[in-house]
């Protein structure tokens, strides 16, 4: 059974991200087809490994054992550090790229990972709350 939960979060999480890099795109845009290209690829190269890893992660839901759940966690993060470095490498290959203009916009767009309590629906108090009962076991 599928986490619909988590992929109905992580879908506008990510709709969240490509947003951010169209709107970057435009703005490189006004300075350079270069550097509009390179935001663009920024993030493509955020965005993707993200949705690869939401749709392995939230695959499944139940009652699995809480091994399981951390092993798909790592295997998900480890597979997603592979596909965003095959991503620099296809991209940096790419000579036209502005190496300023697509760290800057990639590292932006890794910051936004701060909203993802926003878009899977965990107010500050619920928030608080975990946090809490995490801390005090």
């Amino acid at each position: 059974m599928k986490n619909l939960h988590g992929l109905h979060g992580s879908r506008f999480f990510l709709i969240f991200q490509m947003l951010l890099t169209a709107i970057f795109f435009c703005i490189f845009w006004c300075v350079s087809w270069n550097s509009a290209c390179s935001a663009f690829l920024a993030g493509v190269a955020c965005a993707a490994p993200n949705a690869f890893f939401a749709q392995q992660f939230f695959q499944r839901n139940g009652a699995q054992q809480a091994q399981r759940i951390v092993a798909r966690f790592y295997q998900g993060e480890a597979v997603k550090i592979l596909v965003s470095a095959g991503l620099f490498a296809v991209f940096f290959a790419w000579h036209g790229l502005v190496p300023g203009v697509f760290f800057g916009v990639y590292m932006t767009l890794l910051f936004t990972h701060v909203f993802a309590p926003l878009f899977f629906g965990l107010s500050s108090n619920k928030t608080k709350v975990f946090f809490a009962q995490r801390n005090s076991d």
